[in-house]
C-alpha cells in the first residue's frame, strides 16, 4: 500500500487567536494551484477560504501523529505571522495618512 503525504495546517478561521484549527491538506496538489501573492495577508485568506471549501477538521488524527511540541510551535508560529500581518497593516495606514497630512500642509521653512 504507498502511503500519501498528508500536511497538517494550522491556520487561524475565527475572529481571534485562541480560534486556530489544523486541516488535513494534499500539500503538493495544493502549491501548484497557487499563484505567487503579494502579501501573507492575502494567503491567509486564500488558506482560509480554501479550508472552508475542501478540507475536513481533523483533531483526532493529528494527535497521534505529531507530537504536542511541533502543534504548538506551529499554532505559535502561525500568530506570530498573523501579528506581524496586522502591525505590518497597521504602518502601511499611518505611513499612507502621514503622506496625506504632508501633502495638504507641506512644511514650513523657517529660515
Amino acid at each position: 500500500m504507498v502511503e500519501k503525504s498528508i500536511s497538517y495546517v494550522p491556520m487561524q478561521c475565527g475572529p481571534n487567536d485562541s480560534d486556530v484549527r489544523a486541516y488535513v491538506c494534499d500539500m503538493p496538489k495544493r502549491v501548484k494551484h497557487l499563484n505567487p501573492t503579494t502579501s501573507f495577508d492575502e494567503m491567509r485568506q486564500k488558506w482560509i477560504q480554501y479550508a472552508k471549501n475542501t478540507a475536513t477538521p481533523s483533531y483526532a488524527i493529528m494527535q497521534h501523529t505529531r507530537s504536542l511540541a511541533n502543534q504548538q510551535f506551529e499554532v505559535n508560529e502561525l500568530r506570530r505571522r498573523i501579528n506581524a500581518s496586522d502591525i505590518e497593516r497597521e504602518v502601511t495606514k499611518r505611513q499612507k495618512l502621514a503622506t496625506k497630512v504632508y501633502e495638504e500642509y507641506p512644511a514650513r521653512s523657517y529660515d
